[in-house]
């Protein structure tokens, strides 16, 4: 047992990504057939993750190449000092076999191995994670994989009101954890414009106040058109504000579904700092379900805006001086 262990920055990291290998799997797992059979990938890789990561958490001097169901015998106290007793072996070498038909021979997994697999890897985490690491599974805080400040305190933020029961609360931090991190770093400022895609597009006017204002003492034969314009005009504005954000959401390679299912796990919110003006249905109860997802999905955003962050330079804003100078295509050098 190692639960007075100090565990490092590195070591809570690496536990918050098979934490979210895990949940990974979770949420493949609850798809159709055939899509859901991938989760026995994403469940083996989570606890091969965890085996390596506690041979070496252990000090344990491990076999190059070691076999998958070799770790029980190797991490064991019989042959290491300081080993431990893993539980699991029988479901895992169930889930070892699965997972190498699978891969290897092509055999289908079906839905009853996929559920069987979700809940015996859940159970090898749960039991297995204290045994090692002094800490409960559940609270592996995924948000450590987040490199933004802001986005990876409100994800705390987040967990800890779900945790202390209220739910609805965790939910609205949530979404505007996602809206901040919009706001921020997907604009219409500097190279950032590429996903901007124009200017936020405010509040749009309804039909009935277009129509007022587009009437100027209008024939009476001209007031029907300029009704009809009016309700274009709003329909048009009604389709861009969405379409916009589904823009800058698929631009970072975020499937417009998935963002679609958070928006319609999490509740309405509108910002009056320093406050959150929420809205719910009265029947509104999201489960814990609802909230690994939603919070998986912030942290797949963040994770795709680094990466976006990586690849584009930033723009320095208010640089208004330039360089201009010209190529000549008839081989002669021109100098500015």
């Amino acid at each position: 047992m190692t639960g007075s262990t100090i565990l490092d920055p590195l070591t809570m990291k690496r536990l918050a990504f098979i934490r979210l290998l895990y949940q990974q799997g979770v949420d493949q797992s609850r798809l159709p057939e055939p899509l859901n059979f991938t989760s026995v990938l994403s469940f083996h890789d989570a606890v091969e993750h965890f085996l390596v990561l506690t041979g070496e958490h252990l000090g344990a001097t491990l076999p190059n190449h070691i076999q998958f169901m070799r770790y029980w015998d190797e991490l064991h106290p019989n042959k290491l000092a300081n080993g431990i007793v893993l539980s699991g072996k029988v479901a895992m070498d169930r889930l070892n076999r699965a997972r190498n038909n699978f891969k290897h021979v092509g055999a289908l997994p079906g839905t009853p191995t996929v559920e069987q697999a979700r809940g015996d890897v859940t159970a090898f985490f749960e039991d297995n994670t204290p045994r090692v690491f002094g800490a409960a599974f559940n609270e592996i805080d995924m948000a450590d994989l987040v490199t933004h400040e802001d986005t990876r305190s409100a994800l705390k933020r987040a967990a800890a009101a779900w945790d202390a029961g209220e739910h609805v609360k965790a939910m609205a931090l949530l979404v505007n954890a996602f809206d901040d991190l919009f706001d921020e770093y997907v604009s219409a400022k500097g190279a950032r414009q590429a996903f901007a895609f124009g200017p936020q597009i405010g509040v749009p006017l309804l039909s009935a106040r277009i129509a007022t204002l587009l009437e100027a003492r209008p024939s009476r034969a001209a007031r029907k058109e300029i009704d009809l314009i009016a309700e274009l005009l709003d329909q048009v504005a009604m389709f861009a504000d969405p379409a916009q954000q589904a823009l800058r959401v698929m631009s970072l390679g975020i499937a417009y579904d998935e963002y679609v299912r958070f928006r319609s796990l999490c509740p309405w919110i509108m910002r009056m700092d320093p406050d959150l003006f929420v809205q719910r249905p009265k029947d509104y109860t999201p489960t814990v379900n609802d909230f690994r997802y939603c919070q998986q999905f912030m942290i797949t955003v963040a994770l795709r805006i680094t990466e976006m962050q990586t690849h584009l330079p930033e723009v320095r804003q208010g640089e208004k001086e330039t360089l201009e100078f010209t190529i000549s295509m008839d081989g002669s050098e021109k100098t500015e």
